[in-house]
């Protein structure tokens, strides 16, 4: 059969279990979205005039390199069908051409490239929400502060295993990337699951421990349960990558799809960065509660006054939230809202519903991790104080 012949042509590109216009379509789609929510949540950033912190930094890291991949990954799309034929279709021979597509160091190089990004993107957001944690554990909880120092170290020897995956133990040419993954290399691939679902899970964790301590209404339960739901997804995703991605091939034996994979991790860094981006989603939880201040009160002075309760308060939780609220509009030490990081973790605007707005410039200059800690480690007599001048 003629290599240029229109049968053929549409013979490869529906090879596998994904054509090759649904594979380019969910390609780009899961590069366009996170992208666009990456960009409104800078535009957010930006417009309530906060500082480009570190999370922000992680988060634009990981869409640069979603994009990057998907641009490497569109590059190799007619290399990634022809392997694919070749390796599921006894019949199929290859023209002189199309071997040079898939021979060579240059794709083999380009894969590795793209599937190192992706890993390097699904890390980077996952950094981003530790960096977003860390003001939050500190001096508040020892085992939870032991737990992040935990997760720190733990989340970064993960990724040298996903990175070392494609240069140490897949080696050859790029129609050999995917044939370390038999079906008897259990070891490897369960060591793969294990570190994709272990790490997930280490950084949905540290919120709920945190949460704990707080009571959530509505529009906050569904603020956070979108969190843990696109948390949730980036584990089924990786669960799903890892059990279903073999095929019969050729030989008789069963190899990893290297369209099938491909699409899956894409995916699921595409989640991952618009998991990250969540923030720029606030306006659709918030609106709502804007619009009933009486009813809604605020995540991180319920938090503050579970925490105060924890260490010994006599104070009735009226009591105390009625002191937080007097000291706002006094200056005091103990300010209506916690720190900076818990506005950047749930979404909150600059000015917290019942707060005055002549003051407001003042209030966030006391807006700080010190008056934040200071509130949960003062006793019942120096909370109703005011600060020396």
């Amino acid at each position: 059969m003629d290599s240029d012949s229109p049968s053929r042509k549409w013979k490869i590109d529906h090879m596998g279990r994904v054509d090759r216009t649904s594979f380019l379509a969910i390609l780009f789609t899961f590069m366009t979205v996170p992208s666009v929510a990456c960009s409104l949540r800078i535009i957010f950033r930006t417009g309530t005039k906060r500082l480009f912190k570190w999370d922000d930094g992680f988060v634009v890291i990981a869409t640069v390199f979603l994009i990057t991949a998907t641009a490497c990954y569109y590059r190799l799309t007619d290399a990634f069908y022809l392997i694919e034929a070749k390796t599921t279709t006894p019949d199929f021979d290859l023209s002189l051409a199309e071997t040079q597509k898939i021979s060579g160091n240059g794709p083999t190089i380009l894969l590795n490239f793209a599937r190192c990004l992706l890993t390097a993107a699904s890390f980077s957001i996952k950094a981003s929400f530790l960096a977003v944690f860390r003001p939050l554990v500190r001096h508040v909880s020892l085992p939870l502060e032991y737990y992040f120092i935990f997760s720190v170290i733990y989340i970064p020897i993960c990724f040298t295993f996903r990175v070392s995956l494609a240069f140490i133990i897949c080696r050859g040419n790029l129609a050999d990337q995917y044939q370390c993954l038999r079906t008897q290399q259990y070891l490897y691939l369960g060591l793969l699951c294990f570190f994709d679902i272990s790490t997930d899970i280490v950084v949905v964790s540290i919120p709920i421990f945190i949460l704990r301590l707080a009571n959530l209404d509505m529009y906050q339960g569904l603020r956070i349960g979108f969190f843990l739901c696109l948390s949730s997804a980036m584990i089924i995703i990786a669960a799903v990558r890892t059990s279903s991605s073999l095929v019969h091939v050729v030989n008789g034996k069963q190899e990893a799809s290297i369209i099938y994979t491909t699409l899956l991790i894409q995916i699921e860094s595409g989640v991952a960065v618009l998991m990250g981006s969540i923030s720029a989603l606030r306006t659709v939880f918030t609106g709502a509660q804007r619009d009933d201040n009486g009813r809604a009160q605020s995540i991180y002075r319920k938090v503050l006054v579970k925490l105060s309760l924890s260490k010994g308060s006599e104070v009735s939780t009226h009591d105390a939230e009625h002191a937080v609220r007097m000291s706002t509009h006094k200056n005091s030490l103990v300010t209506m809202t916690s720190s900076r990081s818990w506005k950047d973790l749930f979404g909150r605007s600059d000015r917290e519903s019942g707060q005055g707005t002549d003051n407001s410039t003042s209030n966030a200059q006391l807006d700080t991790l010190t008056e934040y800690h200071a509130f949960v480690y003062a006793t019942p007599q120096n909370k109703t104080q005011s600060p020396s001048e």
